[in-house]
């Protein structure tokens, strides 16, 4: 019901033209058709779950990834029944989840971005994918039967939107102040929060003209970086899993993966 109403009755209404807004140029018809895509991504994977009856853990925890890996993750953290291999494979299989989903988000916005960015994320796909074969191996995935049984909500479109829209602004008003720290600051903490938002919001301003190749690159990998930062912090705070070395392991992987595919991308 929350998509059928944005895809058909909230995006045709909203306006073509460009406008300003703070001070700085705002397209409304391209923030929302990004906002229904990955509602999309959200009711598609929902659909899926509803039918998924063995391997609830690796599906659960690779589709919840298309929506949000940090959610993916910190509902398996929370799960008392969850074991700690139960755990890494939602961190492997939601983080491979959300950069599959974050290369299909950057090809549908900027196709030009996402072919000068493939290493950046296709390094981290690719480890985490093997990562996530290896863990599967390890647990029984019939033992937790979690998964986003939920359609999307208006809460999770509201809160999406808002920190796209919230990126969008940032960036503009941190470019305009020259703070190259501010600037690259506001990708790592959005994608701690949600690595889509960033990805659009990089992806808009890439198009635009408003922001390099070089610093759209680094954007890209700030997001990435952040994200797994974000599902690090969440895990950390439950007592049961802070001393668990291994997802410090997984974390370092992730950001250095990327890091190895930004340095492939700019040479």
């Amino acid at each position: 019901l929350v998509f059928a109403l944005l895809a058909f009755v909230i995006y045709p209404l909203v306006p073509e033209e460009p406008f300003l807004l703070f001070g700085q140029e705002f397209s409304a018809k391209a923030f929302f058709l990004t906002v229904v895509f990955v509602s999309l991504i959200s009711f598609v994977s929902h659909i899926i779950l509803r039918f998924a009856r063995r391997n609830a853990v690796l599906y659960a925890s690779f589709l919840g990834g298309l929506v949000s890996s940090l959610a993916a993750v910190t509902l398996f953290a929370k799960d008392a029944k969850a074991g700690f291999g139960a755990l890494k494979l939602s961190f492997t299989s939601s983080t491979a989840g959300s950069v599959l989903r974050d290369l299909i988000l950057l090809a549908f916005l900027n196709t030009p971005l996402f072919y000068g960015s493939l290493a950046v994320f296709m390094l981290p796909l690719a480890g985490f994918s093997l990562l996530t074969y290896r863990y599967s191996k390890e647990v029984d995935l019939r033992e937790i039967v979690l998964a986003f049984h939920k359609p999307i909500s208006l809460g999770f479109v509201f809160e999406f939107a808002a920190i796209l829209f919230f990126i969008s602004m940032a960036v503009g008003f941190f470019s305009g102040l020259g703070s190259p720290i501010l600037f690259y600051a506001s990708f790592l903490a959005g994608g701690a929060v949600n690595s889509a938002s960033v990805i659009a919001s990089i992806a808009f301003l890439n198009s635009t003209g408003h922001l390099p190749l070089g610093d759209a690159l680094a954007g890209l990998f700030l997001a990435l970086t952040g994200s797994s930062l974000g599902k690090l912090v969440v895990v950390g705070l439950n007592p049961k899993w802070r001393h668990k070395r291994e997802l410090w392991f997984l974390s370092a992987a992730s950001i250095a993966l990327s890091a190895v595919g930004l340095l492939l991308a700019r040479a």
